[in-house]
């Protein structure tokens, strides 16, 4: 698999504004579960918010491995980045404590980031696969 070229991989990522709702994709070893859930670039990197008590933190404990698509628009075509890899849920409260204070949704869910409640997964991507609006065959990258 051909690793991502950088102009491809900037083009990916100018889809990213501040949040985006992505499908995201856990997997027990019986069934694939996919739902819609924000996702944030930030700091280098990717992060979901979510309840700890929440069905994908189960899934994760017994499968790490997840996939995210992004569904792209572009004039009257559709298109789409998916991203395959493992995601992590994050311990350190340093780092909780840090994103959680750059999400303005934050405090909609969550009394502070010390909430018992608050679950932060850091998303590694190792693979993505990327059809543009305007084309018919996706390419598939390594990262």
């Amino acid at each position: 698999m051909e690793k991502i070229p950088e102009d491809v991989k900037q083009e990916i990522w100018e889809n990213f504004n501040e949040y985006r709702i992505v499908y995201f994709a856990t997997s027990t070893e019986e069934q694939p579960r996919v739902r819609p859930v924000t996702m944030v670039p930030m700091d280098s990197g990717f992060w979901i918010l979510t309840g700890m008590k929440d069905a994908k933190i189960k899934q994760l404990k017994i499968n790490p491995k997840v996939e995210v698509c992004l569904p792209i628009e572009k004039d009257e075509h559709t298109g789409y980045a998916r991203f395959s890899g493992k995601a992590q849920i994050v311990k350190d409260k340093e780092i909780k404590r840090n994103i959680a204070n750059k999400v303005d949704y934050f405090k909609h869910y969550w009394d502070s980031p010390d909430d018992p409640n608050f679950a932060l997964l850091k998303l590694e991507f190792d693979r993505i696969e990327y059809l543009r609006p305007e084309e018919i065959i996706a390419k598939k990258y390594s990262l």
